[in-house]
């Protein structure tokens, strides 16, 4: 079944081609049109630019970078072989944390 409340379509256009008004129709009911939506963690708008998408990923990327920064006083500049694995491990998962959340 179909759920009307989470369907929207996209009409991509392009400079040449303006948008079209079009209304689609399934059991008497008409889907949403959305201008951007978030589709396996991308972003995609009308227009199939990567502007809405970077703006999403930098709050994020800021985050990750704050995070790593914090720790960097922490970190000593001759560390065995043990300290350097966890402090890659810890960047690692910050990274994959933050960086991971696209939905």
């Amino acid at each position: 079944m179909l759920n009307y409340d989470k369907t929207y379509f996209l009409q991509f256009t392009t400079k040449a081609n303006k948008e079209n008004n079009m209304q689609i129709l399934y059991s008497n009911k008409t889907i949403a049109n959305a201008k951007s939506i978030k589709f396996l963690g991308l972003t995609l708008d009308t227009t199939l630019n990567w502007k809405q998408h970077i703006s999403g990923l930098i709050p994020r990327l800021n985050k990750a970078c704050n995070a790593i920064r914090s720790i960097k006083p922490f970190c000593v500049t001759k560390c065995t072989e043990k300290y350097v694995f966890l402090v890659c491990t810890f960047y690692y998962v910050i990274w994959t944390h933050i960086l991971g959340k696209f939905n």
